[in-house]
């Protein structure tokens, strides 16, 4: 809540938007590899748990993604931009949960010793994709509203 509702601002006014998504992005990939390769031990609890707020600062990419959507759809169609990114996020939340407790699942059912991991390492890769896409398609930046 912090993050989104008041750092958001300082992020765009220091990398500008463009730079703030990827600062998210790059920052949710380093958090996703750090919960992966934790080691099963009380440490690796001890670890996640003091991490978690830390990871929580990646989480300005959704606001400054939706800032430029909406600067990037035409006035008569912002309604539709908004329904579209609600109706995105909950297919996400529906779906996220469900394959990643199957790779879990299968992650421990393996021969050998069981990859706790393995639903954070999905995650890395499918954020290094959304870095590399970014990167790929990226618009120039606009300056804040104010």
């Amino acid at each position: 809540m912090f993050v989104q509702g008041w750092g958001i601002r300082l992020y765009i006014r220091w990398f500008g938007e463009g730079g703030t998504i990827l600062y998210g992005f790059g920052f949710t990939l380093a958090s996703f590899l750090f919960f992966a390769f934790l080691p099963n031990t009380p440490f690796g609890g001890l670890l996640a748990i003091l991490w978690c707020p830390v990871s929580a600062l990646g989480e300005v990419t959704l606001p400054a993604i939706q800032g430029r959507l909406s600067r990037l759809a035409p006035p008569d169609a912002q309604g539709e931009l908004q329904g579209v990114i609600a109706s995105t996020r909950s297919a996400a939340l529906m779906i996220g949960p469900l394959a990643m407790t199957a790779i879990f699942a299968a992650a421990l059912n393996r021969d050998g010793d069981p990859f706790y991991g393995a639903p954070y390492l999905l995650s890395a890769l499918l954020m290094a994709a959304c870095i590399a896409l970014f990167l790929r398609t990226r618009a120039p930046d606009h300056p804040p509203a104010t």
